[in-house]
């Protein structure tokens, strides 16, 4: 059993160099305890935002995520602990054991999991089914403050100077970090869709046989796209240059290895903060208009049509059945609104909860993930059409993203993402098939969903 210690520090904020330099210093007056988390930590003023700083330390082990209301954001370095599991039944317990391993601590983790549980094979074989990160170095922003904290947790007195050096590394990249502004993203050399129209209708046609023979009511179809860049992609930077006004989701990039797992999601999974809980149904899509009249008259059809309304429907009633078990009180059903992104829009609704004391976040996840907004409805029989049909393995997309805390948690649904492997990136699209899908339409709403990553990785393509 870890024992865990926070050292206080306190003082005017200055520049990150001068900081992590006082905080490595008092580190060396620490005495070494064996599985003990030491967390310290100090105010910051930036030059530089928490992403950019994030994109410039392209030699370190890194990890960002940040809230779509900007109001949280986490850059984390390196890593003191690490908790991954290849195996779908342990996801939930790793959840759980996180937030108990920094009970008592301001300490973060981040990470997240695969879509259906399973460990990572072929290009998604450095991720494995679940995998979260306390991180050595962290970088924090809270409704504007900024604060930096070393958290220091080692198994013997090696591997604690080895943590050591490794800050004395992040350290020296953070002094070039001004000679490093302004790089421009890599262009684009070519583009492969791993799935034809063709072949597109003939699984939507597959779909909607399925759902005529009263298999599922729902099921979430995607599709991946293949990019090869002129350079090694750099999904940091990326995030980093994102214009959050027009793509206010939650921004993330996961590294394993030399891979990066990366993407701007509209979509909350939950926020746990105690025992108050908000979540949300987010499903039902049409493009953005070109002026402002056929955006009004797009808007409309979203809230109206027949199939869209029903396609909502089934994801906010998936949502209240399976927290009714795990709340005291639920709010309650909220009117249907409009989130507009740049070129799409969605329905949503917000669901908020007092849960009982006992509920964890491990029986959160595993109640509330996969929502029918990406899997289907009921859950089971659509993942296991999606198992059977989709031509290609899922991965990470589709999965969680998101950090927890003693305290409290924040996952965002991981769609809007990519896998970026030197100069190749493949990105993912999913649409929901419910009655009265259209196959060449959903491909359609494919391309619109598609073209918030390729903004995202290229943005001076258009």
């Amino acid at each position: 059993m870890s024992v865990q210690s926070t050292v206080s520090t306190s003082g005017t904020p200055s520049g990150l160099l001068e900081v992590l330099a006082e905080l490595r210093e008092r580190l060396r007056g620490e005495k070494y305890c064996a599985q003990r988390l030491l967390r310290v930590s100090l105010p910051v003023e930036l030059n530089n935002t928490l992403l950019e700083i994030a994109a410039a330390c392209r030699e370190s082990e890194r990890q960002i995520f940040a809230t779509r209301d900007s109001k949280f954001t986490l850059v984390g370095f390196g890593h003191s602990r690490r908790l991954s599991t290849n195996n779908a039944e342990q996801t939930a317990v790793i959840l759980d054991q996180a937030q108990q391993l920094v009970a008592g601590s301001d300490a973060c983790w981040l990470g997240g999991c695969s879509f259906a549980g399973n460990t990572g094979v072929g290009r998604w074989q450095e991720f494995p089914a679940a995998c979260f990160v306390l991180p050595l170095v962290e970088l924090r922003e809270t409704n504007g403050f900024c604060e930096v904290a070393i958290n220091m947790y080692a198994e013997s007195y090696a591997q604690w100077q080895t943590r050591l050096e490794a800050i004395d590394q992040l350290v020296g990249e953070i002094s070039a970090i001004p000679s490093l502004a302004g790089s421009r993203l890599p262009a684009l050399v070519a583009r492969r869709d791993t799935i034809s129209l063709r072949e597109w209708r003939e699984l939507v046609m597959n779909a909607l046989e399925a759902i005529r023979g009263g298999d599922f009511k729902k099921v979430v179809l995607a599709r991946e796209v293949e990019l090869r860049l002129t350079a090694p992609a750099d999904p940091f930077a990326a995030l980093a240059q994102l214009d959050r006004q027009h793509n206010p989701g939650y921004l993330f990039a996961l590294t394993s290895g030399k891979d990066h797992f990366f993407g701007c999601s509209p979509e909350r999974l939950f926020k746990q903060k105690g025992h108050q809980l908000v979540t949300e149904a987010l499903a039902g899509t049409v493009r953005r208009g070109l002026d402002g009249d056929e955006d009004a008259a797009l808007e409309s059809r979203l809230i109206q049509s027949r199939k869209l309304v029903h396609e909502h429907q089934l994801v906010a009633d998936a949502i209240h059945s399976a927290l009714c078990p795990l709340a005291l009180q639920l709010s309650p059903v909220s009117d249907v609104g409009v989130v507009k992104l740049r070129h799409i829009q969605h329905s949503y609704q917000k669901v908020s909860a007092i849960l009982r004391p006992d509920v964890s976040i491990g029986q959160l996840f595993s109640s509330l993930h996969p929502t029918p907004a990406i899997c289907g409805y009921p859950s089971a029989q659509a993942k296991a059409f999606i198992r059977d049909h989709e031509h290609f393995q899922r991965g990470w997309y589709s999965g969680v993203a998101g950090v927890i805390g003693a305290e409290h948690a924040e996952f965002s649904v991981a769609i809007r993402s990519g896998l970026a492997r030197g100069d190749k990136v493949w990105l993912y699209s999913g649409v929901g098939i419910v009655r009265g899908s259209n196959p060449v339409g959903e491909w359609r709403e494919l391309e619109s969903k598609l073209q918030v990553m390729l903004d995202t990785l290229l943005p001076h393509a258009h």
